[in-house]
């Protein structure tokens, strides 16, 4: 039986890379249009591209940054990959190589450990989790690492957004607190208290995820992202064509002569499209988008 194609076949899911990518704008949102250059300066000859020519690719790029930019407020959340790490940073790392920011310890919670398997949650969309530590006191207690720890299956992702993650140790030797019992010094201090701040440490990698994809967004976001580029981009295309210019007539039989100038305009050459990608951003539903990527979150302390 033909079940037609796959929904990863569909391209429904975009990576942001593309939804930046100046070349994409041009194909997608610019197709056959010019941007004005004067046809004998020698950068509009050497352009290779067919579409939009002259236009440089980092104005394009700044303009289609800021529509991410804005995207990201309206959603609340990074569009991009982050690694993140928690305090304390191992000390050999280093910020902006080998991660993007670090994030405050936990706290701990007493219900959170003793009748949700130490479920911990994180103020980030989480795609995976690589360590988890608990500190007491400023010094490292107890540590969980999916790479090279003796129990790399403890740490279960329950919730990518935002996320929600349980430790689940195979023994109980290293864990704060016991069913039924205690752990020694852990026991004396976490036992009395139901709620410790300053305690989980958690390095992960954030960012969008659609349909189990890491680092992709919804196509739809993405053409709300060329469409809120491409109106000031459209418009600036345009008076470099006309040079200020929106109309020009002559009257032989009364030599008199008429000019429009784009200040006192409201249209200009690309209106029509600018008006177009207009009404095409406001199809898309925030209330919604943001739902997908947040989720309903529910805190229990």
């Amino acid at each position: 039986m033909a079940l037609g194609p796959r929904r990863s076949q569909l391209g429904l899911s975009v990576s942001v890379a593309e939804a930046l990518d100046p070349g994409h704008w041009r194909r997608t949102y610019a197709y056959g249009l010019p941007a004005g250059r004067d046809p004998e300066d020698p950068a509009w000859k050497k352009q290779a591209d067919s579409v939009f020519k002259g236009f440089p690719d980092d104005i394009i790029q700044s303009h289609l940054r800021a529509a991410v930019s804005e995207a990201e407020i309206k959603i609340g959340m990074s569009l991009g990959i982050e690694i993140v790490k928690g305090d304390e940073v191992d000390s050999n790392l280093r910020p902006g190589v080998d991660y993007d920011r670090t994030m405050r310890r936990l706290p701990y919670t007493r219900s959170a450990a003793d009748q949700r398997f130490y479920r911990i949650d994180i103020p980030d969309n989480v795609i995976s989790v690589s360590r988890v530590r608990a500190y007491m006191w400023r010094q490292l207690a107890w540590e969980f690492n999916q790479e090279t720890g003796d129990d790399p299956g403890a740490i279960r992702i329950e919730r990518h957004n935002p996320g929600s993650i349980h430790i689940m140790p195979l023994t109980f030797t290293g864990t704060l607190l016991m069913p039924g019992g205690g752990y020694g010094f852990f026991w004396q201090v976490l036992g009395k208290h139901t709620w410790v701040p300053d305690v989980w440490s958690v390095d992960y990698i954030a960012g969008p995820m659609h349909h189990g994809q890491p680092g992709k967004i919804p196509a739809i976001l993405a053409h709300w992202v060329g469409c809120r580029a491409g109106i000031l981009l459209l418009s600036i295309a345009g008076l470099g064509q006309s040079k200020g210019l929106t109309s020009a007539s002559i009257s032989m039989d009364g030599v008199s002569k008429s000019i429009g100038l784009q200040a006192s305009a409201i249209y200009g050459i690309n209106s029509a499209l600018e008006n177009a990608l207009k009404e095409a951003e406001k199809r898309i539903n925030w209330t919604d988008l943001r739902r997908h990527f947040r989720g309903i979150s529910m805190r229990v302390w």
